[in-house]
């Protein structure tokens, strides 16, 4: 028997506390500081006792660090699926709040129009109407939009989404950007930031651009971004147009 497993031996008392972390890991696996602590004490422990020190416990100290680097291990996975799921999600209902915006416009109605973009963030359902209805006079109705890239933006208190679209109409497809503010979820059940538009903006040349956004809105993202906002603006609709293979 070495030394080390002695049962006469007192049990390493950094041997217990690191074994308790690694079982506090588990109990709360949303919290990294508990298998970070079983790792760190139960690497000291164990070093301890094999330099000699008159404590036994090295099995324990070893089991507190396998369980808390399977501890860490899994929560970093868990972190890079929600982180995954959270841009999934935030992507998705953005080009879903476009089209609903864009279906609500073309067909005049006020209400839907001001529910996917309300006035409290620069909505104005008679304007966002006539952009609808000029889209729809000069290439069709519209019938969906793709997005090739996504840029997030603003700060920490209003931040946002810039997306490089195309946008698809009946006669023609183009490229274009939108802008969405992310307002904070409030419901524990779906803890995702609701994306609001703020600005849409339909490249062409030969007819001139459309653009719609508050112009409040618009002045803010300008004056926080300056010439990188408009860099960005520009790199998402020559992204969108590399993705639809067209001029930018």
């Amino acid at each position: 028997m070495e030394a080390a497993d002695d049962p006469n031996r007192p049990l390493s008392q950094l041997s217990i506390a690191a074994i308790v972390c690694a079982i506090g890991g588990v109990a709360l696996p949303c919290c990294p500081v508990f298998p970070l602590l079983a790792v760190v004490l139960g690497f000291v422990a164990r070093s301890r006792i094999r330099r000699g020190a008159e404590v036994r416990g090295a099995g324990l100290a070893l089991a507190a660090m396998l369980l808390g680097g399977l501890g860490l291990l899994g929560q970093g996975l868990a972190f890079d699926w929600m982180a995954g799921r959270f841009q999934e999600q935030v992507e998705s209902r953005s080009i879903d709040r476009v089209e609903r915006l864009m279906a609500a416009a073309t067909a005049q109605d006020l209400e839907a129009t001001l529910e996917a973009w309300p006035r409290r963030h620069g909505g104005r359902a008679d304007d966002i109407i006539a952009f609808a209805g000029e889209a729809q006079s000069r290439y069709g109705p519209f019938e969906s939009i793709s997005v090739s890239g996504w840029t997030y933006g603003g700060d920490f208190g209003e931040p946002d989404l810039l997306a490089a679209a195309v946008w698809r109409f009946r006669d023609r497809d183009l490229t274009g950007t939108f802008r969405m503010l992310l307002v904070p979820g409030t419901s524990l059940a779906d803890p995702y930031p609701t994306p609001v538009p703020i600005e849409l903006l339909i490249a062409d040349e030969k007819l001139g651009d459309l653009r719609i956004g508050d112009d409040a809105e618009s002045d803010i993202v300008d004056e926080a971004l300056g010439p990188a906002g408009d860099a960005a603006e520009g790199d998402a609709v020559e992204s969108a147009a590399s993705a639809l293979d067209l001029p930018g």
